[in-house]
């Protein structure tokens, strides 16, 4: 794809753009108004249903998205994806909102809801989940089962490189998390947090 874009520009997305959407038509996935994809994603999902592309999204890269049981997946109007994997599991949705911007390399992962509000950014290699395992000195890890929390994302959000987002965490409006940071507990708006566990710090 690198090569090929070196040659041809902007211009070899427009082809695999329609290439997508070829995809998309035999896979029976809708989407909205000036879809554009700038790679070719993968799909391992349970339905069609459960993939919702409204109007102006982008996908750059390998976008590699995944359903199971009844998880559903939801880009907003204006939303942009970057070479990242999407899990939603069980009764959970995930949902990038307008304007949001999830950068390259992140894993968003649960059964429970992850919503990620308006005019965020998700900085490069995040890691957001909303299930966790149950640790107990009886069973192997491999056999361990999970407890499942919402995590919220509201509006104006940012989250630095090399983020983690526990489950059942809320970022309140105008977060910043600094990168590296561990977030174990909820936000308050408009501060920064930074640090393992991340602690505000303005």
């Amino acid at each position: 794809m690198n090569l090929l874009q070196f040659i041809f520009g902007e211009k070899i997305f427009i082809i695999t753009t329609f290439l997508v959407k070829v995809i998309f038509y035999f896979k029976k996935i809708k989407y909205g108004k000036n879809f554009v994809s700038k790679g070719f994603p993968i799909f391992k999902i349970t339905n069609p249903e459960s993939i919702t592309i409204k109007d102006n999204v982008t996908f750059i890269g390998k976008v590699d998205l995944r359903t199971r049981e009844n998880g559903k997946i939801i880009f907003e109007n204006n939303s942009l994806i970057e070479n990242s994997r999407l899990v939603s599991a069980r009764e959970g949705k995930i949902i990038l909102g307008q304007y949001s911007e999830i950068l390259p390399d992140c894993l968003i992962a649960g059964g429970a809801n992850i919503i990620i509000g308006k005019r965020c950014i998700i900085g490069a290699r995040n890691s957001i989940g909303s299930s966790k395992h149950v640790v107990n000195e009886t069973t192997s890890f491999q056999d361990k089962k999970f407890t499942h929390s919402d995590v919220v994302i509201e509006d104006d959000c940012w989250t630095g490189i090399n983020s983690v987002i526990n489950s059942g965490i809320t970022l309140k409006t105008k977060t910043i998390i600094g990168a590296n940071a561990v977030v174990t507990k909820n936000t308050e708006p408009n501060s920064i947090n930074v640090g393992v566990p991340a602690k505000k710090i303005k």
